[in-house]
């Protein structure tokens, strides 16, 4: 049954992973929440392990980006800025994040 949730944030956009999101405020601030098993909340935390309130990506705060398009994977995200800029972390095991993964 879907219930309504209230995080006193005002969205403009959500993505989905196989156990986190992402949400874009309406004031262009970027948040996840969900499992951080792969990192994917990005939060540079990894003794979190997972969040039921959302959380601020602080570091588009500190660049300050201006996301404009968010996708979540099962457990990596990609972000595209305003300016053209594209972000991605999370899980790289198949080269998702775009990067060459780390050979075991």
């Amino acid at each position: 049954m879907p219930k309504s949730l209230s995080f006193d944030i005002l969205i403009k956009l959500v993505a989905c992973g196989a156990k986190h999101s992402l949400i874009l405020s309406k004031r262009g601030e970027l948040f996840s929440i969900g499992s951080n098993s792969q990192g994917q909340l990005g939060l540079n935390d990894r003794e979190l392990e997972y969040t039921t309130a959302p959380l601020l990506i602080q570091d588009f705060q500190t660049l300050g980006a201006q996301v404009e398009q968010l996708a979540c994977g099962a457990n990596h995200n990609l972000v595209l800025t305003r300016d053209g800029q594209l972000f991605s972390w999370g899980s790289n095991q198949h080269g998702e994040c775009g990067q060459i993964p780390n050979s075991h």
